[in-house]
């Protein structure tokens, strides 16, 4: 029975080590992951497009604001509509990578983890011609093997300070709204999506998106810039 018990023990290792140790470190104490940028400025981020019904209206919003923003988005979404990344491009984005499937880290094997994130970047590279530097797993989730790409492949790895689960359909714009400017203050990463959400949700999102953009220059007195991160 000894084994028995020396191979269970060994197999809570090795899953601690590929999924809990470093979603803890990374994830939720942020330890090598940016949460917050070192600026006076607020950027808003937007994950799991492009989406051709979405994205083309919240572009119409940041730049009625004269707001740039930065998009994670899935390898997937972006060789569908490539159209969409130039788009975003051309209206003065950035363009960040959120895997090649908008899968979770945990249960995705070591070898096919490496091969989604170098089939998304090469899709983005492709597509706009330019080295993609930012990076956010799905959901913020990490495994061991998502972390040693990153390095290996030098990318920052951005999470966020504030979001309002803006894909919930029951998020109405005022709860998703006031979530986010609770936790709004220089240097905050905001997070919201372009798609990927419930049925309904993208329309509370276009709607807290219009709140968001007077109430964080208007009241916060905070300006809304693109990601940086100082070397």
């Amino acid at each position: 029975m000894n084994w028995i018990y020396t191979g269970f023990i060994l197999i809570i290792v090795v899953i601690a080590i590929y999924t809990i140790i470093p979603d803890l470190l990374l994830h939720y104490m942020g330890i090598g992951t940016h949460k917050r940028q070192y600026s006076s400025g607020v950027a808003i981020t937007f994950d799991d497009g492009p989406n051709p019904e979405i994205t083309p209206q919240i572009l119409d919003i940041l730049a009625r604001y004269n707001i740039p923003a930065t998009f994670f988005v899935v390898g997937e979404n972006a060789a569908c509509h490539p159209e969409l990344i130039r788009l975003i491009l051309n209206r003065g984005h950035q363009i960040g990578l959120h895997s090649q499937h908008h899968r979770y880290a945990w249960f995705i094997s070591p070898w096919r983890t490496w091969r989604e994130w170098e089939e998304g970047l090469a899709i983005l590279e492709r597509i706009t011609g330019k080295n993609i530097s930012y990076v956010r797993p799905p959901w913020g989730t990490f495994n061991l093997v998502t972390w040693i790409w990153i390095k290996v492949r030098k990318k920052t790895a951005v999470l966020w300070n504030a979001e309002g689960h803006d894909w919930q359909v029951r998020r109405t714009p005022k709860q998703i709204t006031e979530r986010i400017l609770k936790k709004t203050k220089a240097g905050s990463i905001i997070l919201l999506h372009d798609a990927g959400g419930e049925d309904g949700a993208p329309l509370n999102t276009l709607r807290a998106l219009e709140i968001l953009c007077c109430k964080i220059i208007n009241e916060k007195k905070l300006p809304l810039i693109k990601l940086d991160f100082p070397e």
